[in-house]
């Protein structure tokens, strides 16, 4: 079920693999999300901050701060902040 067009809630994406961001944004648009992506760590505080997001996928291993570490960080500002947090990696 898409949002509702009056609040569309926005989806902050955080990989370091530029294809994933763009499959996972062009999905959620498709499903009437708002999306905004970062790269990495650094960049995805700076967009949180400015964009009010209401939701973060954050990929678990990041260059710089990892998903974990970036998580502690946006949620110091939003302590409600949902987030799912997702990883290719086969290790885990």
């Amino acid at each position: 079920m898409a949002p509702s067009p009056e609040k569309r809630p926005r989806i902050l994406v955080i990989d370091d693999d530029q294809s994933t961001c763009v499959l996972l944004s062009q999905e959620l648009k498709a499903q009437g999300y708002e999306v905004v992506t970062a790269l990495n760590a650094e960049d995805a505080i700076k967009r949180a901050y400015t964009a009010a997001v209401d939701l973060a996928i954050v990929d678990i291993f990041l260059p710089g701060k990892s998903g974990l570490e970036t998580i502690k960080v946006l949620r110091q500002e939003d302590p409600h902040l949902k987030v799912f947090v997702l990883t290719g990696a086969d290790s885990l």
